[in-house]
């Protein structure tokens, strides 16, 4: 038997049943609250959910310090930098807008409140990794199971069945209005990274991971997140028409295919601007769900031109607060589309510099330390959540980038064939 189908065979016998730590009960108890900030069943802030990474961070961090086998987390480290770099430049061009009187001084504490939430977000998917290894990914869909349990049995109690039945219903009409499966963006945005992973070529073990991958794509689909079920058809139809290709081939068209979605992105935020975009929705009568006003009005304060700067971090959702610009059901939102706000927010040259980095760089360099497989899995990944940029805030999501991060480091253990570090197990 090679060291490949030993490995397989390890993971198939340790996965059978669940099996957690105390520690583990604890950390899944956690995660569940953190869940629970966007699906409106408890009245808390995003502020919990940062809190939460904080603290998996900070334990990460003390379980480093108390551990004797260092040597064989050098990959999450080196993870954890590529990741962070972009974030630590964010802030310090953060500093450099509001020096030269380009940021909105009257966000200036906000800005850069909350140019730290993903920073801390990505730091506390590191921690968490750290503390359980190879059993983070198994404990983080866990808290995703037992926070779905939670939201169906709250709902029906609420709804009652046969409001229950008609909203969900509404997917297939349309709309998500009422959707009780809706209720948490973030996650059902998350669930698209557990396909992906679930059907890749190098996580095939058995055949139960199929029925995990399709029973997360029905969950997305319950969860009427359109860009979510779209981006899945064409990662799909790449990911099997590319398994007929040879590895340089496939290199060639993934890089073809980043630098696509990286014109793309400024042909999007250009036809914002323009107003072209907002023209076509409306002559078609386009259910954006209030988006297209939310664009409109940000766009209004943005050039589209390499000499623009930016006006700093968070300005788009700030400024939509502050003037209460009303949209879906009369409520104010987050702009909703990551790619326009980095673009005003940090201007052409940073927005330029954060799609070359994510969707070209870090590819090829994840490619290179840890292999083909790594890297090409990394590839779908990331093409999956810039996918999600286009239409939604997924960039300070709590449960999306901690999957993100979770996920790649995960694939990466299982490469290496480290053993487990036995820390909170």
């Amino acid at each position: 038997m090679n060291s490949n189908n030993a490995t397989n065979n390890f993971y198939i016998r340790k996965n059978k049943g669940i099996r957690i730590s105390k520690i583990g009960l604890l950390f899944l108890a956690i995660l569940s609250v953190a869940f629970m900030h966007q699906s409106g069943l408890l009245p808390m802030y995003y502020l919990t959910a940062i809190l939460v990474s904080a603290f998996m961070a900070i334990y990460g961090a003390l379980s480093y310090i108390h551990s004797r086998n260092r040597n064989k987390t050098e990959y999450i480290f080196q993870v954890g930098k590529l990741l962070l770099v972009p974030w630590f430049l964010f802030i310090i061009y953060n500093f450099f807008l509001y020096l030269t009187h380009n940021g909105e001084i009257l966000f200036i504490k906000s800005s850069f409140i909350q140019i730290m939430f993903t920073p801390i977000i990505i730091m506390g998917a590191l921690g968490f990794f750290y503390t359980f290894k190879k059993n983070a990914l198994k404990y983080f869909v866990y808290a995703i199971i037992v926070h779905y349990i939670f939201l169906i049995i709250i709902q029906l109690v609420d709804m009652g069945l046969g409001n229950f039945v008609s909203g969900v219903l509404t997917v297939f009409q349309g709309n998500s209005i009422g959707n009780p499966f809706e209720t948490n963006s973030d996650l059902v945005l998350s669930l698209g990274f557990l396909v992906i992973y679930y059907c890749d070529h190098f996580i095939k073990i058995k055949d139960k991971n199929n029925r995990h991958a399709l029973l997360m794509l029905i969950l997305i689909i319950l969860g009427g997140k359109r860009i979510s079920f779209v981006a899945l058809i064409l990662i799909s139809a790449f990911f099997i028409f590319s398994n007929q290709l040879s590895y340089r081939r496939k290199v060639k068209i993934e890089m073809i295919l980043s630098v696509i979605v990286i014109l793309g992105a400024f042909l999007y935020v250009y036809l914002i601007d323009s107003g072209i975009f907002s023209t076509f929705v409306w002559s078609r009568g386009i259910n954006t769900m209030g988006r297209v006003k939310m664009y409109d009005y940000v766009a209004q304060f943005m050039d589209m031109k390499p000499t623009y700067l930016g006006k700093g971090y968070s300005f788009a959702n700030l400024l939509l607060e502050q003037e209460q610009v009303l949209t879906f059901q009369n409520h104010v939102y987050g702009l909703h589309s990551d790619v326009l706000k980095m673009y005003v927010e940090m201007g052409f040259m940073v927005f330029l510099f954060w799609m070359v980095y994510n969707l070209i760089h870090l590819p090829q360099k994840i490619t290179s330390k840890y292999g083909n497989k790594v890297g090409s899995l990394f590839w779908f990944l990331t093409i999956y959540l810039f996918s999600t940029y286009f239409t939604d805030n997924t960039i300070n999501y709590f449960i999306t980038q901690s999957l993100y991060v979770i996920l790649i480091l995960h694939s990466i253990y299982l490469s290496i064939q480290t053993e487990p570090i036995k820390i909170g197990d």
